[in-house]
């Protein structure tokens, strides 16, 4: 008898110790879905009419969440590749933030996966284009320095392959 209430009283702290962990892990990735559909509420209009400015660019410095200093590092060796280039497509030939060369209308942010300490939001685009059943892009988000930061933006269709390794590849090609 005494085993058995020391046995439940075991599970009872166990799960009680548990559970704010789970309610932080849910509220912050509930946070990291909504500050991913406000970064491509932002985002979304402002590609579309970029007003010749480099609005991925744009995004990466002055957008409303903060990127990861080296996916900022990585985008701007690609900017300036772009910018040089004459007739020929030199670095990316899409938007690394849409995964598309021809956009939908309006994006959302969909189901969050926590892997680690980041979390990873599928965006899925309609309106405008054919229909998704898959996800466009995958956002990876977390904390760093206190603050939501973007990570990385992973294509789904290449194995969640993230834009910093494709932007490396692509810059030893041109080398």
């Amino acid at each position: 008898m005494l085993v058995t209430r020391l046995t439940i009283a075991v599970i009872l702290c166990c799960a009680a110790g548990t559970l704010p962990g789970q309610q932080r892990s849910h509220a912050e990735a509930d946070s990291a879905r909504m500050l991913v559909q406000r970064f491509y509420n932002w985002y979304v209009p402002r590609a579309a009419n970029p007003r010749g400015r480099d609005m991925i660019m744009q995004a990466a410095t002055h957008g409303p969440l903060r990127f990861d200093p080296e996916l900022v590092r990585w985008l701007r060796i690609d900017s300036t590749a772009r910018a040089r280039a004459k007739d020929e497509i030199d670095g990316l030939d899409g938007d690394p933030f849409l995964n598309s060369q021809d956009p939908c209308d309006a994006y959302s942010a969909q189901s969050v996966a926590s892997v680690g300490r980041t979390f990873m939001v599928s965006v899925l685009g309609h309106g405008g284009c054919t229909v998704h059943k898959r996800p466009d892009i995958v956002v990876e988000i977390g904390h760093r320095a206190g603050r939501w930061t973007i990570l990385e933006f992973r294509d789904p269709s290449r194995r969640n392959e993230g834009t910093i390794p494709l932007l490396k590849q692509l810059q030893s090609k041109a080398k």
